[in-house]
């Protein structure tokens, strides 16, 4: 694999427990990116892939970050009900990321905590 596409050494261990907490509050763990159709191999061959319920590229499902539908789209293949967003409600889904553009404000826009 490339040199980008290093994990950090705490990455697996983090996953792991992320993994664990999903499991027990029956919740969706998910990668939600702007990347091509490589991305799940990618995550494959680095041993991450296992941790997540479901790989979603902005390839496979035809929206980028920081569109809602690149959001809603995961939300509808986690299958949480739309009846659950708004109305004064917590939001269903947790987003984190790196970009404050493309992350934040995408997530905020689709209703993300």
């Amino acid at each position: 694999l490339h040199e980008q596409w290093e994990p950090f050494p705490t990455t697996s261990l983090a996953l792991s427990n992320l993994r664990l907490w999903c499991d027990i509050h029956d919740c969706k763990l998910v990668v939600v990116a702007n990347m091509d159709d490589r991305l799940p191999h990618f995550l494959h061959d680095l041993g991450l892939a296992k941790h997540f319920d479901f790989i979603q590229s902005s390839y496979d499902c035809g929206f980028e970050q920081p569109t809602p539908e690149m959001y809603f789209n995961a939300v509808y293949n986690a299958s949480v009900p739309p009846s659950l967003f708004g109305h004064g409600k917590p939001p269903p889904a947790l987003h984190c990321g790196h970009l404050a553009l493309d992350d934040m404000h995408g997530a905020l826009g689709a209703g993300f905590a």
